[in-house]
């Protein structure tokens, strides 16, 4: 992914990487959901009110570092290893690797600068991400039913855009992380009702995301021009979708008043 020279090249790299992300994501979420419910059920968590369901965040920041970091030095026995495995050759890979060299990395081509210039990086994360989620929590609702748990924990699975300084960067990045999960939401909902209808057992049962509550939107879309939202998405009852960032910068957090 790091060295193709092309788009489509990445992209082609990204779909191998995707299921990678995916079984990490869904790893996460259901080891978090399960040992929240375990605890519910066994008394060690007080319960939330009747009607009520615990709600458990989980954040995901995305890609941040400069790409070259995954790199080996140049001259180095890794970086030979790599060539041949590119079946490139030394002087290749040499080249690609100052090319994306920077004398201060940490403030250059990384964080959301990293998405804005690579989209596709920023769209199978997120892609991996909402079906990990919608997954994860199918899988815990089938346990919750076999155990008998009587509180089922929510997933909150926010998505974390990295180093936005303005309104423009964050506005980005947050309307490639919504289109994919839009697109990954739709193709889940599809296959629920393909494995439904072969199986014969009911689809998972959804909820627009326009019902839940106040609280659970905070981060799902920003009222405003151009900016994308997470709401109207049929989710699983268990399930909030968030987009958001950290302010981690000082031109940030003088404008930390828009990046909300």
């Amino acid at each position: 992914m790091i060295l193709a020279s092309d788009e489509a090249g990445r992209i082609r790299a990204l779909e191998k990487m995707k299921p990678y992300q995916q079984a990490d994501f869904r790893g996460i979420y259901e080891g978090v959901l399960q040992a929240t419910g375990e605890r519910l059920a066994a008394g060690l968590l007080r319960a939330p009110p009747a009607g009520e369901q615990m709600e458990v965040p989980v954040t995901v920041r995305l890609l941040d570092p400069p790409l070259h970091e995954f790199l080996p030095q140049p001259g180095s026995r890794q970086a030979k290893a790599v060539a041949e495995d590119m079946r490139i050759s030394d002087e290749e890979l040499n080249r690609a690797m100052r090319r994306m060299h920077e004398s201060n990395p940490m403030l250059g081509h990384r964080g959301c600068r990293l998405g804005i210039t690579r989209p596709e990086v920023t769209a199978m994360q997120a892609q991996a991400i909402a079906r990990a989620a919608l997954e994860s929590v199918e899988a815990i609702a089938a346990t919750a039913r076999r155990e008998g748990w009587k509180s089922v924990p929510v997933l909150a699975a926010q998505i974390m855009v990295p180093l936005p300084s303005t309104e423009t960067e964050l506005a980005d990045q947050r309307t490639v992380v919504v289109n994919a999960i839009r697109g990954e939401v739709m193709r889940w909902q599809q296959d629920n009702e393909r494995k439904a209808e072969t199986e014969g057992s009911p689809a998972t049962e959804t909820k627009s995301s326009d019902e839940a509550p106040a609280a659970a939107r905070e981060y799902d879309g920003a009222s405003g021009p151009g900016i994308a939202s997470l709401q109207g998405l049929p989710l699983p009852a268990g399930l909030v979708l968030r987009v958001g960032t950290m302010i981690e910068t000082p031109r940030a957090a003088m404008l930390a008043d828009r990046l909300g």
